[in-house]
């Protein structure tokens, strides 16, 4: 099977590829219409890359439609848990500051 997937000559139709990049070109019209943060090419490398090896290991030589949403449904799985790590962090961040802020009262009291 690994040796199947490594040399396996993949390629994305361009079908695929055209409905990629109109998505991403939505995508990135909505986030300035809504003054959110737009996808960038960096991110978007990402889930090609993703999508092209969910394809390999379903032993496709192509891209197919399926992989790219399944490696968007990924993507933002993945945001949304990085997206609670940073609340998370922010929030025991924020704690520990208190009580930093709050130890030299303690101390100077006794």
């Amino acid at each position: 099977y690994l040796e199947m997937a490594r040399n396996l000559e993949f390629s994305v139709p361009k079908e695929v590829s055209d409905r990629i990049s109109e998505e991403y070109a939505q995508m990135r019209r909505r986030a300035h219409e809504s003054n959110e943060r737009m996808v960038s090419q960096t991110e978007l490398a990402l889930a090609v890359t993703v999508a092209r090896l969910i394809s390999v290991s379903k032993g496709e030589a192509e891209l197919s439609w399926d992989s790219w949403t399944e490696a968007c449904a990924l993507e933002v799985c993945r945001a949304e848990r990085n997206a609670r790590f940073a609340a998370k962090n922010k929030a025991a961040s924020e704690a520990a500051q208190q009580q930093a802020d709050t130890e030299p009262e303690t101390k100077t009291q006794n």
